[in-house]
């Protein structure tokens, strides 16, 4: 006759756990579903995306909303803007500094109006393809020996000089 089997126990007890198991969590929701779940009571708005040509010789602005593609127009009308930035008395941006070069340029000189500034941004003032153009403004060392544009006793950098390209743009 066989032995009768006895029950197996273990001859350390401290190894089994005594903690109930946890039932398995459901699988985490993808970020998409829970960022719909969550904003379910807020109404959606659709804010339309901006796109800017800030071009070494023309500038333009257009927008993307509802499917469509509009092209912003400047206060004369015209879709582009020339990149042009006349610093004399006061500032003039567009096909005003365009106007005020070429008057400029029969009485005196144009070294107040400035144009293709994104041709020296980000360029240091020693760089040879600056010096090998003759520009009819002076360009000076900058901060951390960047090119700047001298107009009268100001220096200013192209940064700045397209950042008055794009809020005559807005």
């Amino acid at each position: 006759m066989a032995a009768p089997e006895r029950e197996r126990r273990s001859w350390f007890p401290f190894f089994r756990s005594r903690r109930a198991k946890k039932p398995p969590e459901p699988p985490a929701k993808p970020p998409v579903e829970r960022a719909r779940e969550a904003k379910v009571d807020k109404p959606r708005r659709h804010a339309p995306a901006v796109g800017i040509d800030l071009g070494t010789t023309f500038t333009a602005l257009a927008y993307f909303q509802r499917g469509e593609a509009k092209v912003m127009q400047n206060d004369e009308g015209h879709d582009i803007t020339p990149s042009v930035v006349h610093l004399g008395r006061t500032v003039q941006v567009g096909e005003e500094a365009v106007k005020s070069r070429r008057d400029a340029t029969r009485s005196r000189g144009d070294e107040e109006t400035i144009y293709n500034i994104k041709r020296i941004m980000g360029r240091a003032h020693d760089d040879p393809d600056l010096r090998g153009i003759n520009w009819p403004f002076e360009i000076v060392e900058g901060e951390n020996g960047r090119a700047a544009v001298k107009v009268d006793e100001f220096m200013h950098t192209p940064e700045q000089i397209s950042s008055l390209i794009l809020k005559y743009m807005r």
